[in-house]
């Protein structure tokens, strides 16, 4: 890491620090401090013409449901039990993450916050890029005819035309500065939300504030991830004895990065396809899966797929831990 990347993450991290101080965030603020970081995740955050939509995908797969709506967020450590039975509340999903998070007004959510500072420079950092993109769309359709065709398209609902919708997408793709297949995808992840959304963006200058609960006092308090990277401090010392060695942070969930170091999904790749068209269970899974087979993103639907085909085949997965082992790959169990 050079250091110009380690003094922005230090600044991103003390902008979220002082907003824990005041109790507030204009997510905005957060705009400059988090595009000097080049966070791989979000290769284009700094380029207005393009929308990113690896970086859209990520950040709302990681956010609650109908987050394009949202304008207030207030951050909470906790809520009661019987939270999400009362009349009025609505518990809203992240597809990708188990933060509990509740719709209590037409743009107010609440998003429960547990652990303290890892957790909010995690949820900022999403949040920002969150923004920054939702940001360019407002800007590349705001009072554009495009942005009325989507009205049109979005009106119609069903009863649009395939052709139609076609032809959308692809004007879409070229101002946007992306790929039909990109916003296909988008499309599909959003369950077929994606005029809809782009029509709200489009008609709404995008606007974040967070608001946080007096509960957050010590930003420096004992919690799970302490403990957990005490976890790690003592297995990877278990493991290399007195042996000094590098310590490489990856921030990125075990399956990618398991498969990419061990390589057993390729070399099973064939057993790992079959297993997904057979176990698909709609027309649009099969479809997915199929559009995806051969092209730039093989490798990728092959590693998304093995997590299905290690949960139901516990054999198989008792196989695939003895090939990792074997090339020195460990895996240390959450049990927080």
């Amino acid at each position: 890491m050079n250091e110009a990347t380690q003094e922005a993450i230090e600044w991103f991290e003390v902008e979220v620090r002082h907003g824990t101080l005041k109790g507030f965030f204009d997510i905005a603020q957060l705009v400059p401090a988090f595009q000097k970081m080049h966070p791989s995740l979000h290769r284009h955050c700094e380029k207005t013409e393009i929308i990113d939509v690896d970086a859209v995908l990520y950040s709302t797969a990681r956010l609650p449901e109908g987050i394009h709506e949202v304008r207030e967020i207030l951050l909470q450590k906790s809520v009661p039990n019987n939270f999400s039975a009362q009349p009025g509340i609505n518990p809203l999903r992240s597809p990708s993450r188990r933060r509990a998070s509740f719709k209590i007004g037409p743009e107010t959510i609440i998003i429960v916050v547990r652990e303290e500072l890892t957790e909010l420079l995690d949820l900022m950092s999403i949040l920002t890029s969150y923004f920054i993109e939702a940001t360019k769309i407002y800007r590349l359709l705001a009072g554009r005819p495009l942005l009325d065709e989507i009205r049109q398209v979005v009106v119609a609902g069903a009863q649009v035309s395939v052709e139609r919708r076609n032809r959308l997408m692809a004007r879409l793709a070229f101002d946007l500065g992306t790929t039909e297949e990109s916003l296909r995808l988008l499309d599909y992840k959003w369950d077929g939300e994606f005029f809809t959304r782009l029509q709200y963006i489009g008609e709404h200058l995008p606007t974040i504030f967070v608001r946080m609960h007096r509960a957050f006092t010590n930003i420096n308090s004992l919690g799970p991830a302490r403990k957990w990277c005490q976890r790690i401090a003592d297995f990877v010392g278990k493991l290399s004895g007195k042996e000094e060695r590098p310590i490489h942070i990856i921030s990125s969930n075990t399956h990618s990065t398991v498969n990419v170091l061990s390589g057993y999904a390729r070399l099973h790749a064939d057993e790992v396809l079959a297993w997904g068209r057979a176990n698909s269970t709609d027309t649009e899974a099969l479809d997915l899966i199929e559009r995806h087979v051969n092209t730039v993103h093989h490798t990728n639907l092959i590693y998304y797929l093995m997590k299905g085909y290690l949960r139901s085949q516990q054999e198989i997965r008792a196989s695939k831990i003895a090939y990792d082992e074997s090339l020195g790959i460990s895996a240390l169990p959450d049990i927080f």
